[in-house]
């Protein structure tokens, strides 16, 4: 038996930045996930996905992803994931901004596939998509609360704050800066919905 990855179905994913806070230092990474059809394997469906992150691409405005690519680089991680993750050995990817704040992304990994059934392992095994998947803004993880001046004196350091929303609450300890889309891209977006 083989893994079907001819037959991923791409349905969207996100494509988000986050600083990374520790004692010593703070740094700005990006990340695009793309997220699969459920997909029959064997007797069982999986969700699949693919993730490349830990991007360090100095974009102070989220618009200027627009034609951004990467090819291998060292310092990314590539993942393909079914019930865990396997790593991708080389990654190809390319953004093009479409409308508003959705970007198409072109992804193609070749995957270290550790098998789910025994003997369907394949070291070299090829997953590709194309598909549209919005930018949902910078991401700011915190253990102590904080207030949107310092949330903002944390995100000016690597972003232009002009291209995001002010900051709001998170999930349990985090902040979201939100793209900020022009109306006139808010009612084309909003249109084509």
């Amino acid at each position: 038996m083989k893994f079907p990855a001819e037959a991923l179905v791409p349905k969207g994913g996100q494509i988000y930045c986050h600083i990374f806070e520790n004692r010593l230092a703070r740094s700005l990474s990006w990340s695009i996930t793309v997220e699969f059809e459920p997909l029959r394997y064997g007797d069982e469906g999986f969700s699949c996905s693919m993730t490349c992150e830990w991007i360090r691409w100095p974009v102070r405005n989220w618009r200027e992803l627009d034609g951004r690519r990467l090819e291998g680089e060292e310092g990314i991680e590539s993942t393909f994931y079914m019930t865990e993750h396997d790593t991708g050995r080389h990654t190809e990817l390319l953004l093009r901004r479409s409308r508003a704040n959705i970007f198409t992304v072109k992804m193609d990994m070749l995957v270290d596939f550790h098998g789910h059934y025994g003997g369907d392992g394949n070291p070299a095994m090829a997953v590709h998509a194309e598909v549209d998947v919005p930018f949902v803004g910078l991401l700011i993880i915190r253990d102590k609360p904080a207030t949107p001046a310092e949330l903002q004196e944390i995100a000016a350091e690597f972003v232009d704050l002009s291209a995001y929303e002010a900051p709001e609450p998170w999930r349990q300890h985090g902040f979201i800066f939100r793209p900020l889309v022009a109306e006139a891209e808010r009612a084309v977006q909003k249109g084509q919905e």
